[in-house]
């Protein structure tokens, strides 16, 4: 099987290109060249099994001259470039959404032309898999009770599944949001083979820090040069998904959509998009303090950005019941993990 990632020498896509060339998949990544991705190209090129290897294309995803050719002969097109950090989004949103979106837009639509070519010749047409995020649905709002008349807010979190309605309160979750619509109206009309995946935050070894990289890297980081870790808010609740674990959803999930009939499934859209959460719900602060009482540094209070979400309610069930386990590694674990990892560079 031929799989295409897109992004496929950032965190996510080149966690993912190495567990899909183990598995026996021709794997191509396409990227845009920079200091980081070429030094994540020269780890993945060593990978070599007899004659199969893993491919490099490098380009943009705002280039259709290089995703039209690509995608002929896939199988599989996992779309996971993207500008991920939200403070990077707010801070330049015009090339944030030029990516995010028009970039999906072109790899959707060279996913479209080469579907029309299988149907023409009597092939299976390729799976689309989407890389969207829980960010989408903005804040879980609370359940409210009426007490002597009166509305008050409960403690309780309000679900939110596939199903839920989406409130994208920042430029990167409506960026985000925008490109899984796209996504939707592309299948809708052309009855395209896609999934769109909704994953908590995901963290691990690999992952940038820094003014945009993630809150963990970045807090750890910061901790190992001495300084202090600066908390924006704090009370913000997160789920955090370990990177091996979301690998492993996203293998699933391709075996599966390989292996169900009709050729057109995924057909409806509650079976195409996908919430991946891990179930473990914790505060930004109460990550800051386990860093800084782990690696013995101080923390320094301030506001919380602009946009950000107070903390999510992930429901997670259909990916449950669709891939069975997925999630095999406990926050705590994950993160004592990371930070032995960063130790260690």
């Amino acid at each position: 099987m031929n799989i295409l990632i897109t992004g496929g020498l950032g965190f996510q896509g080149a966690h993912l290109a190495r567990a899909l060339f183990e598995r026996g998949y021709r794997v191509f990544v396409l990227n845009t060249p920079s200091l980081h991705s070429r030094r994540e190209w020269d780890v993945l090129r060593t990978l070599t099994e007899g004659s199969r290897r893993i491919d490099c294309i490098w380009g943009s995803v705002l280039d259709p001259s290089v995703i039209l050719p690509v995608v002929e002969g896939i199988d599989v097109v996992v779309h996971l470039a993207a500008w991920a950090n939200p403070d990077k989004c707010t801070e330049q949103p015009f090339q944030a959404i030029e990516t995010n979106v028009i970039g999906t837009q072109h790899v959707v639509d060279a996913v479209y032309q080469e579907t029309r070519r299988c149907r023409a010749l009597g092939i299976r047409p390729p799976l689309l898999i989407h890389g969207s995020s829980c960010e989408v649905y903005g804040p879980a709002r609370r359940l409210n009770e009426v007490v002597n008349g009166r509305e008050v807010d409960d403690k309780q979190l309000v679900s939110q599944d596939e199903r839920s309605e989406m409130h994208p309160p920042s430029v990167y979750a409506a960026s985000k949001c925008a490109a899984d619509r796209l996504v939707n109206a592309y299948v809708e009309t052309f009855k395209l083979r896609a999934l769109i995946t909704r994953p908590c935050n995901v963290f691990g070894p690999g992952q940038r820090s820094g003014r945009h990289g993630g809150v963990i890297p970045t807090f750890v980081a910061r901790a190992l040069a001495g300084q202090l870790l600066v908390v924006r808010g704090g009370s913000q609740t997160r789920e955090f998904l370990y990177i091996d674990d979301l690998v492993s959803a996203f293998v699933k999930l391709i075996d599966l959509a390989q292996d169900k009939a009709p050729w057109d499934w995924p057909q409806y859209e509650n079976e195409r998009v996908v919430n991946l959460g891990s179930g473990q719900r914790v505060s930004i602060g109460q990550v800051a303090g386990y860093v800084a009482e782990m690696m013995h540094i101080g923390v320094e209070m301030t506001d919380a950005r602009p946009g950000d979400v107070s903390g999510f309610n992930l429901d997670s069930t259909y990916a449950k019941s669709l891939l069975g386990v997925y999630v095999l590694v406990d926050f705590w674990y994950g993160l004592d993990a990371y930070i032995a990892w960063a130790r260690s560079q």
